[in-house]
């Protein structure tokens, strides 16, 4: 059996050393794969060109689907609106738990989070002309900030890319960190 082409097999772009590393490779400046620190992690250097397209698709589209672990071990999906920050140690993404209507205050990917913080994020573009398609995956590590407050420049990030929140209160609701572990993506245009 012939190896898939290009523009069949995921794109892994998985440093080879560190988280801080993983979360450097899709910075768009990044010409390289980042150097290797002391932290082994088994996976294949990231190719140097892929880290931009995924940077470009991650700030294009609004809207992430976001998976937990359920206490079954089963996943949990839910879209959720996001942000892209850039921190000294490399990106993080920000999702907020805002003022939408709830069937419950005791959300469940709140849970899984504290129980797992690991978890995933899936940023996709569809499009009629197939050429386009794409999505990047992130394979995370979450953390529950209690209150959004304790992280400013997230709330002003979601704020900036989601006009709405901008009447919501959300200094006093949990606020969501994910810090990139693995960054897997496909592109129809290989």
């Amino acid at each position: 059996m012939a190896p898939p082409s290009s523009t069949t097999a995921a794109r892994r772009c998985v440093p080879p050393r560190s988280a801080a590393s993983t979360v450097r490779a899709i910075r768009p400046h990044s010409s390289a794969c980042p150097r290797r620190s002391a932290l082994r992690v088994p996976f294949p250097p990231c190719p140097p060109s892929s880290a931009p397209r995924e940077r470009e698709l991650l700030l294009a589209e609004p809207v992430a689907r976001l998976a937990t672990i359920a206490p079954s071990g089963r996943p949990r999906l839910v879209p959720v609106c996001f942000a892209l920050l850039d921190e000294p140690a490399g990106p993080v993404i920000a999702v907020a738990v805002d003022e939408k209507p709830k069937r419950t205050a005791a959300l469940a990917r709140i849970a899984d989070l504290q129980r797992d913080p690991r978890a995933a994020v899936l940023v996709d573009r569809y499009d009629a002309d197939w050429s386009r398609l794409a999505w990047v995956r992130l394979d995370v590590v979450g953390e529950v900030l209690p209150r959004g407050d304790t992280w400013p420049a997230a709330l002003a990030a979601l704020r900036a890319r989601y006009p709405q929140y901008r009447a919501m209160a959300l200094e006093g609701l949990p606020l969501l960190r994910f810090v990139p572990s693995r960054v897997v993506s496909w592109f129809a245009a290989g």
